[in-house]
């Protein structure tokens, strides 16, 4: 199953879960979750929660890293707005009214 976030790109439902909880921490402690503790908050392992961040950044979600720094997963307005319309209980469908696959019967 894959979540339109608007016209050109696509995140999966885990990366939206994932891009949530950076949101979340950061606007709790001030400062960005460490790749662990962000596997502890999703209960996923530390190496898949690597490669949704790989992703999140290469579609915009995510500011690029910066070498040498820790806790640098930082959201853009890009991602801070699809955060957004995930906490307002629209899905990422929403805008383009295309319906979720899986509540339909179709498949993952």
């Amino acid at each position: 199953m894959v979540w339109l976030t608007d016209e050109h790109d696509r995140i999966m439902p885990r990366q939206t879960v994932v891009l949530c909880r950076i949101v979340e921490y950061r606007t709790a402690h001030g400062y960005s979750p460490t790749l662990r503790e962000v596997a502890q908050i999703v209960g996923r392992h530390k190496t898949t929660v690597f490669e949704h961040v790989i992703e999140l950044r290469r579609s915009g979600y995510l500011a690029p890293h910066t070498p040498a720094q820790q806790r640098t997963m930082i959201p853009t307005e890009k991602g801070v707005a699809a955060v957004n319309r995930t906490q307002a209980g629209r899905t990422p469908y929403g805008a383009h009214g295309a319906a979720d696959p899986a509540e339909n019967g179709g498949g993952a």
